[in-house]
């Protein structure tokens, strides 16, 4: 494996970065010379005798300094593996992460009032369980719920008090108000103090009026899904056709005005990017209206019908080349900069591939899992209407970690752990030779599988790698105020 890139700049300036040492070096042009020609099994001597007769720039400070890096084992040209190993995951693992979840969601129902044509359960897909109006009944989330609470009680951990996330997801939640109004109360009864449980919501917002008494009673926190002003809502439709934009904008108004504070403090708006909005104008709706920065996300690549996929890519617009196309660049870093796509990039590489912002550093046989794959129930616990249990509400249907029916939970430990380790061997070998090892967040639920064998889009090789270097450096020298805010104003968790 090549360890050391040598890297030349737009601005003609020279970098060497060590991949097992995670350390990005400012070399002088004698260095990357002299270290080019080293790489190659060139002897010293030469080395020096052809620089000396084509440059006149002093080398020996810059020789001595590049020997003493090279004495302390930076800069080597080849290693025989990265310094990471692989480990596979336990039934020990899974029993943690069921004890204290960080989240617990339920697709409430899958019945929806508005017909949006990106719907990740419409028609463009195909990998989710056929939609049927289903409402999830009230005792399979307190049986769920009773679950856990047992699992803490049982735990020698249970004197921790742990924060859990109980979210209400859909189709559209508030249509089985019933079922949320019935686990919040159920939460608040239960007689455990190791628990305290946050209640969210995502909604597209059209019965928040019947309904936000209670809600800000209870403090939920909400994430109302609109895509910017009435043209970039066009693609989320109520079921007669019509744009459900002004019936939605009347409400956000109302919890506005009526509950001020709340809305500050509890209300969010996610947007979905497509060809008919663009992330300038989405920024910039939601700022001058109602004074938040909200979320954008791609729309979602994963199980697009065959027949539906040259459609899909008509709606398809990517953040990146979206946000590299605006005319207000400069606009949307002051008043957003971390939700930029590029400052997200950027902020992970310095974390992930520098010792600069608390990245962990690495050591001998450091073990981690393959890909960015989150463990099960790690982050959340999704409980489909069907009672089927999977590890987050992104993923298909296909394959649940387990089931609600008949008021019992039925997770099997063992055969999670045989499922996910079984995936683990298939792409291993993939991983082992791929230099985005360090900030992987690529989950095998959304990669292609060809031939029983995982196809990984995030996959790179050496010269990749080099092209991802050299482009973050150019960034770095053309932008370095944004790198200086990242430094100072950002923690990445």
């Amino acid at each position: 494996m090549i360890n050391t890139f040598l890297l030349k700049s737009n601005r003609n300036n020279y970098y060497a970065y060590d991949f097992s040492k995670k350390e990005m070096i400012n070399i002088s042009f004698f260095m990357y010379y002299y270290l080019q020609k080293m790489y190659q099994n060139i002897d010293e001597e030469t080395i020096i005798r052809e620089y000396s007769n084509t440059h006149s720039v002093e080398y020996k400070s810059d020789l001595e300094y590049l020997k003493c890096l090279l004495s302390n084992n930076y800069l080597t040209y080849e290693i025989e593996e990265f310094p990471i190993k692989f480990k596979h995951i336990s039934e020990k693992d899974i029993e943690n992460y069921l004890i204290f979840p960080n989240q617990i969601t339920f697709e409430v129902t899958d019945a929806c009032n508005l017909n949006c044509y990106y719907c990740s359960y419409g028609n463009l897909y195909g990998n989710y369980d056929k939609r049927e109006s289903k409402y999830i009944k009230l005792e399979t989330g307190i049986e769920f719920i009773n679950y856990i609470v047992k699992n803490v009680e049982n735990s020698v951990n249970k004197l921790k008090t742990k924060q859990v996330y109980i979210s209400f997801y859909g189709g559209e939640p508030l249509l089985n108000f019933t079922f949320i109004k019935g686990i919040v109360l159920h939460c608040k009864q239960l007689k455990t103090y190791n628990l305290d449980f946050v209640f969210t919501m995502t909604t597209n917002g059209l019965l928040l009026n019947k309904h936000i008494d209670f809600l800000v009673e209870n403090n939920f926190k909400i994430l109302i899904s609109l895509d910017g002003d009435k043209m970039s809502n066009s693609y989320r439709k109520l079921h007669n056709g019509n744009n459900s934009f002004d019936l939605l904008i009347n409400n956000v108004n109302d919890i506005k005005k009526n509950y001020p504070s709340f809305f500050d403090k509890n209300i969010n708006f996610n947007s979905v990017l497509h060809n008919k909005n663009n992330i300038e104008d989405i920024y910039e709706f939601f700022w001058d209206n109602f004074n938040k920065i909200p979320s954008i996300g791609e729309l979602n690549s994963r199980g697009i019908k065959p027949d539906k996929k040259q459609e899909f890519e008509k709606l398809y617009k990517n953040a990146d080349i979206n946000f590299n196309n605006s005319n207000n660049q400069k606009y949307l870093e002051d008043k957003v900069f971390i939700g930029l796509p590029h400052v997200q990039f950027a902020s992970l590489f310095l974390f992930k591939y520098t010792n600069y912002i608390g990245s962990v550093k690495l050591f001998k046989n450091m073990k981690i899992f393959p890909t960015g794959t989150c463990l099960p129930f790690s982050k959340k616990i999704h409980i489909t209407v069907n009672g089927k249990i999977l590890p987050c509400e992104k993923i298909d249907h296909q394959n649940p970690l387990g089931y609600i029916t008949n008021g019992k939970v039925d997770i099997d430990k063992k055969v999670i752990v045989d499922f996910y380790n079984s995936q683990y061997n298939n792409i291993i070998k993939q991983c082992k030779s791929c230099y985005n090892i360090y900030s992987c967040t690529k989950c095998l639920y959304y990669m292609d599988y060809n031939n029983g064998n995982y196809i990984c889009s995030s996959y790179s090789n050496k010269r990749q790698f080099e092209y991802l270097l050299t482009d973050m450096i150019n960034q770095m020298e053309k932008n370095p105020e944004i790198y200086n805010k990242i430094f100072s104003e950002i923690i990445v968790e």
